[in-house]
């Protein structure tokens, strides 16, 4: 049940960004069919959205507690390398925040640990388009991502057991700082101008992935006694999983003094 309500959120983010990309795609003009060939440009773009993060344990311990997930802010850059006519590549750096909450009783008394980590990301999607319209093009993508941990926090709460409230810094005693992970989705580019100017909105929504293992191996050999760890022994695996929700604004390259000409080229044709 806990899937489908994620599932249901996730699906209602996406048409609400898609419900205001319409509202001010009604406000501005759209390019016809001469401009096509500027989205065959090698473009770059700065990406915003929120990531929905839970870790995944495979503990026999953990793994049937009450897990919830956590909705953080996520951004970073990209460029986007068009190959074909319908296929492209967009390498990207991200921020990104992921983690979980875990509750459960102990030693008599309501405990909650938190995970949340900094990260940067390396991520290399493929993407696949279905040409709609010149200004339309719904797209599928997918590719790995490379991860490494920034920094942030664990805390545990137990406000009425011996424990109290303990937060320490997430690093190397507690944390893999390295993942590898598979991002898919689907997206929506809506390429406009505004201003005389060329430019393109996408919104996406994808599922991420991880494979390796986050727990630290300091954890898992048993060499440090974290507070990470009080209200359960590490055992098994702790994966990360996350959907996503994200809205790119991109422009494409253009040579010295090609933008000005291009433009003035159009109005000479009856703009």
């Amino acid at each position: 049940m806990r899937k489908v309500r994620v599932m249901r959120r996730t699906i209602l983010l996406l048409i609400v960004f898609l419900a205001m990309s319409t509202e001010m795609l009604g406000q501005i003009r759209m390019f016809n069919d001469s401009r096509v060939m500027v989205s065959k440009r090698a473009s770059m773009g700065v990406k915003l959205g929120a990531a929905d993060a839970v870790m995944e344990f495979t503990g026999e311990k953990v793994k049937d507690m009450n897990h919830s997930r956590v909705i953080h802010p996520v951004g970073g850059i990209y460029v986007e390398l068009p190959v074909a006519k319908f296929f492209s590549v967009s390498p990207e750096i991200m921020f990104m925040q992921r983690g979980t909450t875990v509750s459960c009783m102990w030693m008599g008394s309501q405990t909650d640990y938190r995970l949340n980590s900094r990260s940067i990301d390396l991520r290399i999607p493929l993407q696949f388009y279905w040409v709609a319209s010149n200004v339309f093009k719904p797209y599928v993508f997918f590719g790995p991502d490379f991860s490494y941990v920034l920094g942030g926090k664990i805390n545990l709460d137990q406000p009425d057991g011996e424990m109290g409230n303990s937060e320490v810094e997430i690093g190397d005693a507690n944390i893999n700082r390295y993942d590898v992970s598979v991002m898919a989705g689907i997206g929506f580019r809506f390429d406009i101008t505004m201003d005389k100017r060329y430019l393109y909105i996408k919104i996406e929504g994808a599922y991420n992935h991880g494979f390796l293992n986050t727990y630290s191996q300091k954890e898992l050999d048993d060499m440090v006694q974290s507070a990470n760890v009080h209200a359960y022994n590490v055992s098994g695996g702790r994966y990360n999983r996350s959907f996503e929700v994200m809205i790119s604004v991109g422009m494409p390259f253009y040579k010295k003094g090609e933008t000005c000409s291009y433009f003035k080229k159009q109005r000479r044709v009856g703009w």
